[in-house]
């Protein structure tokens, strides 16, 4: 399936329908919608902007069809909702709903065939009351996998759905547009860093492929949670930001030291910062991580230069920028200086 033009009942359930290429009409589980319902041309452009939820709006499917070569039968119903909005002063993004769907209902190959039935929230999460607020806990077995909880953007988008009022809107508007036939959805107030990827045709970009990097809420949450701030990282890689020559920088942060000025980790931080790094069976490390992690904070804590660190036998100064990089992009980093914070208070 190409393009999906909306939903039927079969049975006791909904169905995907749609069109390939050529304007064939077929059908398609909602599972399924994970990865078909969209045209998969070869990226030709990509972009990332700040874009406001309110600039998006409604418009006609059909030259979103003409542009990626999609053949529509003139007879055919289309209820695929697209949006439209100006991204610059001379530039305009077109993006379907089911685009708007894999990024905001993460991971996609679990949960995004959920949002086509009611309460799909309770269905995999609940809130927990704590001390600090609300804690988001996902139910689902694969989100107990070591390769998950490297990932904790994931609960996220689920906290910023159940705590936001129009973001809970939005959520639940999926199964009501589903409900009806339609393809749809409700955006929230706000604004997202996006990144786009599709066909570029003069100053219209026909977008195939989206990513909510990271969401600025526009209202208030019903509760405070210690999981919430000004801005919500949906993927890891977002804290990344650009310097003026397009490469990716990182941003800055400082460690916390121990009250004799010392920043090597003690044995009771690393058996609380240790389940932070769990890696699936078979997959043995390279390195000591605990010592990198020492050399890594060291090295950001005095600001010294690379080449003036000794490092043991096995260790080099590569494998501890690669280290870095990757606790920053997965948000393990945030998390292992938070035990630190508390620990060294």
């Amino acid at each position: 399936m190409d393009w999906a033009q909306g939903f039927i009942w079969q049975g006791n359930g909904l169905t995907a329908r749609g069109i390939t290429a050529d304007g064939t009409r077929c059908e398609a589980a909602l599972t399924d919608l994970c990865r078909a319902g969209l045209p998969t041309p070869k990226v030709d452009y990509r972009r990332r902007d700040v874009v406001d939820f309110a600039r998006w709006k409604r418009t006609d499917a059909a030259p979103y069809l003409r542009a990626l070569g999609i053949g529509a039968p003139d007879q055919d119903v289309d209820q695929h909702e697209v949006f439209v909005a100006p991204i610059s002063r001379y530039f305009t993004c077109v993006v379907p709903a089911l685009a708007w769907h894999r990024a905001f209902f993460r991971p996609k190959r679990h949960v995004l065939s959920l949002f086509y039935g009611p309460q799909p929230l309770d269905r995999y999460s609940f809130l927990e009351p704590t001390d600090d607020g609300p804690r988001v806990h996902l139910t689902e077995a694969w989100a107990r996998t070591a390769a998950f909880k490297r990932f904790g953007e994931f609960e996220l988008p689920v906290a910023w759905m159940r705590l936001y009022p129009s973001a809970s809107q939005m959520a639940h508007s999926v199964h009501r547009h589903a409900f009806d036939g339609r393809l749809g959805i409700d955006l929230p107030l706000g604004s997202a860093r996006l990144s786009l990827g599709g066909i570029r045709h003069h100053r219209t970009l026909w977008v195939t492929e989206l990513e909510v990097l990271e969401v600025i809420p526009g209202e208030e949450p019903i509760e405070a949670s210690a999981l919430l701030s000004d801005t919500l990282y949906f993927r890891a890689g977002a804290r990344v930001t650009t310097n003026l020559r397009g490469r990716e920088t990182w941003k800055p942060f400082e460690v916390p030291a121990h009250p004799d000025r010392t920043i090597n980790l003690t044995d009771h931080e690393w058996c609380e910062v240790a389940p932070l790094f769990e890696r699936a069976k078979g997959s043995p490390r390279r390195y000591d991580l605990r010592y990198c992690l020492d050399c890594v904070f060291e090295k950001v804590h005095s600001g010294r230069p690379w080449p003036s660190f000794e490092f043991n036998d096995g260790v080099n100064k590569g494998a501890l920028q690669q280290i870095q990089r990757r606790m920053q992009m997965d948000g393990t980093l945030e998390k292992v200086l938070a035990v630190l914070r508390t620990s060294r208070a």
